[in-house]
């Protein structure tokens, strides 16, 4: 955003001062002949320089509070571990979520990228930072207000953290046994007794926490807007993000699976939302068009979901342009996607590109 300076000049000279008739008139110089910066009947004429624009890298910004936001919630793990019975004031985790809130609603840059970034040494505590970004958006794109959206960011990022009690388990490079399964199953009975240590913890939060692994239909219990948020994003993410032992899915495989597996555990809304902002095809997805040229799925066109922007980078005989074009699907509609790349096309053009 540019800023101006407005300069006004007034004339603080009272009327009792004010000279009277007859007086004579001051000779003023002629404007070529007129030094810099000199006085004139008491006014100071100057050059303003108008202040340079701070030009802010919003992307790195938000790189920098996605990394932040990862390291706090390792500390926040590392002394759950130490001593489960000391939670967090609660004063410290609304900081953490107020500041999310605030940067998400103000920024521009593309949150799908940052969700989908991970590595499994920190999968933890990223997963953790991703489901409540993604949460708050999908906040956002069901119009609730920022005292909502705080609540949801609070329980979102806690969601999990009843896993420090299980983390043994949690973190084992392979399938669990059935007693495993089955102690780890038990984390959100964990984050609830956590999250209840804090003083004056809003009990909403404390729900959404507890039951973001509840599904419609499988419980007789009333399954709260905010824990089906939680629920679908962080199944959402666990779909495609690494794990040892399972194979990650490709986003667009993760939200049709959503949309033909998930829709009767949810309300219809939410999957809407998540389906209209984040696309059938999300960003990165490498998709073949009907006119057989290759491109990359760059942005998503809410309220379009088959209709992305697309990045053309191979033409029809999958030879790399010299010149790649973008094209808005939801505005050329002589074209459309007739598939995403399969995985071993995938390779090798993620291959060419490398060279």
């Amino acid at each position: 955003m540019k800023m101006s300076d407005i300069i006004k000049l007034n004339d603080k000279t009272s009327g009792s001062e004010k000279k009277k008739f007859p007086y004579a008139m001051p000779q003023v110089p002629r404007k070529e002949d007129r030094p810099k910066a000199e006085a004139y009947d008491g006014l100071q004429v100057k050059k303003v320089e108008e202040p340079q624009a701070v030009v802010r890298d919003e992307k790195k910004d938000m790189e920098g509070l996605y990394q932040r936001h990862i390291n706090e919630m390792r500390s926040i793990f590392d002394r759950a571990k130490l001593d489960f019975t000391i939670a967090p004031a609660k004063n410290s985790i609304q900081e953490i979520t107020r500041e999310m809130v605030d940067k998400l609603l103000l920024s521009d840059v593309d949150i799908i990228k940052f969700f989908m970034k991970s590595n499994k040494e920190d999968y933890i505590y990223s997963h953790s930072v991703n489901v409540a970004f993604l949460s708050v958006m999908l906040g956002v794109w069901l119009n609730y207000n920022k005292f909502d959206l705080n609540q949801l960011a609070t329980a979102a990022l806690l969601h999990d953290i009843g896993m420090a009690k299980v983390l043994k388990y949690a973190l084992m490079p392979r399938r669990l046994r059935f007693l495993e399964r089955r102690e780890v199953a038990r984390h959100p009975d964990y984050s609830k007794d956590f999250i209840s240590q804090m003083p004056d913890m809003d009990s909403r939060v404390i729900e959404a926490a507890h039951n973001h692994h509840r599904r419609l239909g499988t419980s007789s219990k009333i399954i709260d807007e905010h824990s089906q948020i939680i629920g679908i994003v962080d199944t959402f993410e666990a779909m495609t993000h690494p794990r040892s032992y399972k194979r990650v899915l490709e986003p667009h495989s993760a939200i049709r699976k959503v949309i033909e597996d998930l829709k009767d555990m949810f309300d219809s809304h939410i999957i809407k939302a998540l389906v209209d902002n984040i696309g059938v095809y999300p960003v990165g997805t490498w998709v073949r068009l009907d006119t057989e040229e290759i491109g990359l799925v760059i942005d998503v066109n809410s309220g379009f979901p088959l209709s992305p922007k697309v990045n053309i980078l191979f033409n029809e005989k999958a030879e790399k342009l010299q010149e790649p074009r973008t094209v808005d699907l939801s505005k050329q509609k002589n074209i459309h996607i007739k598939n995403p790349l399969e995985e071993e096309v995938r390779l090798k053009i993620k291959e060419i590109l490398s060279r």
